[in-house]
């Protein structure tokens, strides 16, 4: 039985490696530029992401409103945003919803993420976004540290790391 257990462990391990390689590579490799892709506002302005994140570190989350790990996995996003405050920019980038989604998920909620739109599926492209949601950290010179799923303890050493510079 327990041959068998460990087999299956592994076999479950290279499974996901193969099906999703930048989750288990996330993080390791050098940091490289944000896409130069184009994100709208929830007031219908165009904006490219690349600018957005420049200037200070970035905590980035792309969802759907119709993902239900997002739904749970948001009061860990609220929970680095409390804890680093304004030194970085938390925000949010939404695949394919319209404004009116949007406003409408966070409703009656008592805390809500800012949110970009990915009208055209661009974002999640240029990040090879498969699932969401997925991470992206950014550090204040508009380098992608991290992209990928992970721990809050996770997310908040590598936003330490990037405010250090």
């Amino acid at each position: 039985m327990g041959r068998t257990k460990r087999f299956a462990d592994i076999a479950l391990g290279a499974i996901l490696f193969w099906c999703f390689p930048d989750m288990a590579a996330a993080g390791d490799n050098e940091p490289g530029p944000v896409p130069r892709v184009q994100v709208v506002t929830l007031e219908g302005d165009t904006l490219n992401l690349a600018d957005v994140c420049e200037g200070k570190p970035s905590f980035v989350y792309l969802w759907a409103t119709w993902c239900k790990t997002c739904k749970k996995d948001l009061k860990n996003v609220y929970k680095l945003r409390d804890k680093f405050g304004d030194r970085i920019q938390v925000f949010g980038i939404a695949w394919k919803n319209s404004p009116e989604e949007i406003q409408t998920f966070f409703a009656g909620r008592k805390k809500a993420l800012y949110s970009y739109i990915d009208s055209d599926g661009r974002v999640f492209e240029a990040f090879e976004t498969r699932l969401t949601p997925t991470v992206v950290i950014v550090n204040a010179r508009g380098e992608v540290l991290f992209s990928g799923y992970g721990s809050f303890r996770k997310y908040r050493k590598i936003l330490e790391k990037a405010l250090k510079g």
